[in-house]
């Protein structure tokens, strides 16, 4: 039996279910047209095969290609990197030492020289090379309004879509609410096997479980990733792994009290997003793409780490003369194009 209460919320059975107007932040995603396109693929799959391809067609599809985009940007630059670090550091201390209150009757004079310089500068380095760092994280940004919109549309989808209670199989046959043990709901039959309705949970915490492990898997090769630990070699890598192995273990119950579809969706994009790392590693892809070497990436990212450290020092020491004098002396490096500026 279906009814709606006197504020207006959705119970079938005696269990109420969430829809997007439940969720402000719903409103900022596409949610209706993500459950749309979920029960459209249900003409050709079923829900849960649906739930489980998502993240490697996103990822083959946009992540990836964005991915590879911005590294062969950054890799086309990145020998560059140490000199323009150089550079805009002088621009720093130049400023910082002009506009100093002692030295307000010359800024006037200064501005000039400044700006005479930073143009030379960007002239050299088309380039900023303190957003690089940031550029990296355009790919993972591009996941955040899909996430979103498939973790509401998974919450969500029934009753609006009432093939998604029967889109399981096996053991988690309601793909639509939280765990039955733990609510004490009886699951749906008209599925297959044990999780033949999408709108409950997991009954065995199977999927919680292996999204557990997913999730410690990652937090492993994570850590033992070699360009990350020479790019901060004072992190402590064992420590990380250990809060990443306690968090994940910590969402099993958590995990048992969402709905198996969602379950299934964070189970997928982690697997894939493993896959997508080992593939941007593997030597014959990247040769196929364009991309350097990871070797190569790796020795780079430890010369820029090191010269960050040198001119953060002499930046908030303030031991800027010294420093502005060797600079100008350097002004005849090699500009992108290998000719002399």
């Amino acid at each position: 039996s279906s009814l709606a209460d006197a504020d207006g919320n959705i119970i079938v059975d005696g269990i109420q279910y969430f829809q997007p107007s439940d969720f402000f932040l719903a409103r900022l995603f596409p949610v209706h047209t993500t459950q749309f396109l979920l029960d459209w693929s249900n003409d050709l799959v079923p829900y849960w095969v649906a739930v489980l391809a998502i993240p490697w067609i996103v990822k083959a599809c946009i992540i990836m290609p964005t991915t590879v985009y911005q590294a062969r940007r950054y890799e086309s630059v990145i020998h560059l990197m140490p000199n323009a670090l150089e550079e805009y550091a002088y621009l720093h201390n130049l400023k910082k030492q002009h506009t100093k209150w002692d030295n307000v009757k010359t800024y006037g004079s200064f501005q000039k020289e400044y700006s005479e310089r930073e143009r030379e500068v960007k002239g050299r380095y088309p380039f900023n090379p303190y957003a690089q760092d940031l550029k990296k994280l355009i790919p993972m940004a591009l996941q955040i309004p899909i996430h979103m919109a498939l973790f509401y549309a998974t919450r969500t989808m029934y009753p609006t879509y009432p093939g998604w209670k029967e889109g399981g199989t096996a053991w988690f046959t309601d793909l639509s609410i939280g765990d039955p043990i733990i609510f004490g709901q009886q699951w749906k039959e008209g599925g297959t096997a044990w999780f033949t309705d999408l709108s409950i949970g997991d009954p065995y915490y199977f999927w919680p479980a292996i999204s557990a492990l997913t999730l410690i898997y990652n937090g492993l090769t994570l850590t033992q990733n070699k360009a990350l630990q020479q790019a901060y070699p004072n992190l402590p890598m064992k420590a990380m792994l250990g809060g990443v192995s306690a968090a994940a273990l910590f969402t099993i119950p958590v995990m048992g009290m969402l709905p198996v579809g969602l379950n299934i969706y964070i189970v997928s994009n982690v697997i894939s997003f493993s896959m997508q790392s080992a593939i941007l590693q593997n030597a014959k892809f990247r040769s196929l793409c364009g991309l350097k070497p990871e070797s190569y990436v790796q020795e780079m990212a430890k010369v820029i780490s090191k010269k960050n450290k040198e001119l953060s020092r002499i930046v908030n020491t303030g031991a800027h003369q010294k420093f502005d004098q060797e600079i100008k002396g350097k002004r005849g490096a090699q500009g992108k194009l290998g000719r002399r500026v």
